[in-house]
């Protein structure tokens, strides 16, 4: 019996699919499901002896752009709106504690370093996360150190031995020169605690009546000694001007007032919402500020929690790895969703002697079997444009996405280990990765820039690709539900009431079209595949098209 031609190229398509399938795949791309998976570029940092380059990566796992660095990665690293590169270096500062950093380095898309600025020293450093606001400054985290004797007189106890603490600063970075910066507002949480030790010590008070100052006798996890607070995340929201940042051994994040001086940062009155530096929200420990037990405790050892950006779905939201150490029920990572309690006029609420709402967050994700997924440090998450989820479940140096239903449809594994770069089948072995960046293709770094990809990172990587098997299998697209046709050879025409603007894209990220109007004109492309973006019926869609001949 003879096959139908288009039936038996189905068939060798699909076989293809099962043959590279089972192919051992345990570094690089390991999972895509191109239908279903968000495109965009992926900034990746390894953290491990030896590898000092950061890479820019296209979901192939091919590198697209490569930064070479003069020092050992620390934590961040992100990517400016300008296209530079903004990582942290570790100088292993002795003084300090884990996650130590100390220098931030500049680089332009070329790969030159235009900027390095260090702050570490016995008594402060810089350490574990930054981010770039929308003026081009950078905000970072600081470690303090304040010695007993100076603790003692903030009334301090001592239930572990009499010794030296880290507080916490946040500054606001404006790199000068090659290798200066002016620090432009900077917080510290040393002017905001509260204490019932003794009237005789500074800030004395009921910490129960003060939810907007952290009790610095809450003592919640003790493995990371004078390193008690242990902050390891930061973000910044311009419309709001706000910060939230993540605290690690007492399980919550907060948030502050950015609009403030330098003066009323310190103290308990000004700013916009007229708080000063006080804390404006909290959440996720209760017990911290002795409004709840232990059975409220919602967030453990959690990383990362940061507003969802505008444009997004849950924009305004925050979303926050939980590492889940030290669950009631047992050890296991997800990733949450709190929405906050704002009023009409922004401010978050709280009723008198009860904790901050929610009482609990949204489980955005979760493993099937819960204790399959568990990273007791480092992670991170972020919303994508097609509401997946992006994860890095740092200690297996690995990225994943998922969608609404939890199902895995996309993976990346740093090849990188501690003894070298693996190959492709090899298994990794320490590849420790801080958190991957996700950055959408139409990300204001990418104008003009050339994205045309590479090789991948891997050491002797397979021949033929899991993306490039799923893109280019014939008869495997399924037509969408608003471009018709698709296939299409001039005109494609988008089946929406009011389209409100269009952008079609090369797959290397290239932007060929921008438009408004549900006619699109193609006519001019060559054949291929093609990823078109668009706004209709109160979303953002991204739909592949296939122009079929010229």
């Amino acid at each position: 019996m003879k096959l139908n031609p288009k039936f038996k190229g189905l068939l060798l398509a699909l076989g293809a699919l099962t043959t590279l399938n089972a192919q051992p795949r345990t570094v690089g791309l390991t999972t895509y499901q191109e239908k279903d998976h968000q495109k965009g570029y992926y900034l990746l940092s390894p953290m491990v002896n030896g590898c000092k380059s950061s890479y820019l990566l296209d979901d192939c796992g091919r590198v697209v752009k490569t930064w070479q660095g003069g020092g050992m990665p620390g934590t961040a690293c992100i990517l400016g709106k300008d296209g530079s590169l903004i990582r942290t270096i570790s100088v292993m500062n002795r003084y300090m504690a884990v996650g130590s950093g100390g220098v931030i380095e500049k680089y332009d898309w070329a790969g030159n370093k235009t900027w390095r600025w260090v702050l570490t020293d016995s008594n402060q450093s810089l350490h574990h996360d930054i981010t770039e606001m929308p003026n081009g400054n950078i905000l970072a985290i600081v470690w303090e150190r304040h010695t007993a004797d100076e603790a003692e007189a903030r009334g301090r106890k001592f239930p572990l031995g009499r010794t030296d603490i880290l507080f916490e600063r946040i500054i606001e970075i404006q790199p000068k020169d090659t290798n200066d910066a002016d620090i432009v507002w900077e917080w510290s949480l040393w002017d905001h605690t509260v204490q019932n030790t003794s009237a005789a010590y500074a800030g004395y008070g009921v910490p129960s009546e003060h939810p907007e100052l952290l009790d610095i006798n809450y003592y919640e996890s003790s493995d990371l000694g004078r390193d008690w607070l242990h902050i390891n995340g930061v973000d910044y929201n311009a419309e709001l001007d706000q910060i939230v940042f993540t605290s690690r051994s007492l399980g919550e994040f907060y948030v502050i007032d950015h609009s403030t001086n330098v003066l009323e940062a310190g103290a308990h009155k000004g700013g916009r919402w007229g708080k000063g530096g006080d804390f404006l929200y909290r959440w996720g420990n209760p017990e911290a500020y002795g409004r709840g037990g232990i059975q409220d405790k919602r967030l453990f050892v959690p990383h990362h929690a940061h507003w969802i950006k505008k444009g997004l779905p849950n924009a305004g939201k925050f979303l926050i790895f939980n590492n889940g150490q030290g669950r009631p029920d047992g050890n296991y990572s997800t990733v949450d969703m709190v929405n906050p309690p704002l009023d009409n006029n922004n401010i978050y609420k709280i009723i008198p002697t009860k904790a901050f709402l929610p009482g609990s967050a949204v489980e955005k994700y979760k493993a099937n079997n819960p204790k399959d997924f568990y990273s007791a440090v480092v992670c991170g998450s972020y919303v994508l444009e097609n509401g997946n989820l992006l994860t890095t479940d740092g200690l297996k140096g690995k990225a994943f996405e998922t969608d609404s239903s939890g199902k895995i449809v996309w993976t990346y594994v740093n090849p990188f280990s501690n003894n070298g770069l693996k190959s492709q089948g090899e298994a990794p072995d320490i590849n420790t990765v801080f958190r991957y960046e996700y950055y959408p293709l139409d990300f204001p770094a990418f104008t003009g820039k050339n994205l045309t990809p590479g090789t991948e990172l891997e050491l002797n990587p397979y021949t033929k690709r899991l993306c490039e098997v799923n893109v280019h299998a014939p008869n495997l697209h399924k037509e969408n539900k608003y471009m018709r046709p698709n296939p299409a050879d001039a005109t494609v025409y988008i089946a929406a009431e009011v389209v409100d603007w269009v952008k079609l894209y090369a797959l290397d990220g290239r932007l060929l079209l921008n438009s408004k109007g549900n006619d699109i004109n193609i006519s001019s492309l060559s054949p291929g595949l093609y990823l078109v973006v668009f706004s209709a019926d109160g979303a953002i869609h991204r739909e592949q098209l296939i122009k079929s001949k010229q």
